[in-house]
């Protein structure tokens, strides 16, 4: 198995309270596990693993990474008032191991934008909310090939490279 030598990393749970601020700090811990995994070897030979079969482009690589977290991962909201945080070893621990993986839209994005970040890809997080106040309800990536970024949720198992829920009403972009 690919992780064999990974030790085991504990998920760290963060109070982060429910207004803005909270939801600010929340990205910057992403911003920070995300940057932190794009150097873990390991996350980088998982994503040579997973593009191994793509012959041509980078925007095939993207759609390939995309698409395994979405089929790998499920999604779970967090409770409320708290933060989990996976890293994407205990993630992609868990899919080596055959286990069952779950995780919050703060985790499979970090896990989608990591896997990016590690071969190659300037990415950042997009928090984004649906309703008239600032509340950031929901988190997702976007990568940049050549001059132009592509959203990714990796949260909707049927959506593609460049497809994003319509209703924004606020957003905030976290660059990598």
């Amino acid at each position: 198995m690919i992780l064999d030598e990974i030790k085991d990393i504990p998920i760290k749970k963060y109070f982060i309270g429910s207004d803005y601020t909270a939801s600010l700090n929340t990205l910057q811990i992403m911003k920070k596990v995300i940057h932190e995994s794009a150097k873990n070897p390991y996350v980088r030979r998982y994503a040579e693993y997973i593009t191994d079969s793509v012959s041509c482009c980078k925007f095939s690589q993207m759609d390939t990474i995309l698409t395994f977290v979405q089929e790998h991962v499920k999604y779970i909201s967090n409770p409320r008032y708290y933060q989990y945080i996976k890293t994407p070893s205990v993630l992609l621990k868990q899919i080596d191991q055959n286990l069952p993986t779950a995780g919050a839209c703060s985790d499979l994005t970090i896990l989608l934008l990591s896997l990016l970040e590690s071969i190659g890809f300037k990415t950042a997080i997009i928090a984004v909310s649906y309703e008239p106040s600032k509340k950031l309800q929901h988190v997702y990536g976007i990568a940049k090939n050549q001059s132009q970024w592509y959203p990714m949720d990796p949260t909707n198992s049927s959506a593609p490279v460049g497809w994003q829920r319509a209703g924004i009403t606020h957003r905030k972009i976290v660059e990598i």
